[in-house]
């Protein structure tokens, strides 16, 4: 198995979902967003903005910086 970190942001996205035990419906209807979104992001059809990482993040209950490693030197105001 690939170390997290060599992963992209929709990959480990998958993986801090799956880690949640949510179905991609389930988190997208948390997100008020369409399943296909979610799926495009996971499968990196779709660039996620820092913005819809934090939601995601959110949504699930883990640490942005573990969806996309941007973070750790992005800070919020």
């Amino acid at each position: 198995m690939m170390p997290t970190t060599a992963l992209g942001p929709g990959a480990r996205l998958r993986a801090a979902r799956e880690t949640a035990g949510l179905s991609r419906r389930e988190l997208a209807s948390r997100l008020g967003w369409a399943e296909s979104s979610v799926a495009n992001l996971e499968n990196g059809q779709r660039v996620p903005s820092l913005d819809r990482i934090h939601q995601v993040a959110t949504a699930i209950g883990c640490d942005p910086r573990s969806i996309d490693p941007r973070l750790a030197s992005h800070r919020k105001s």
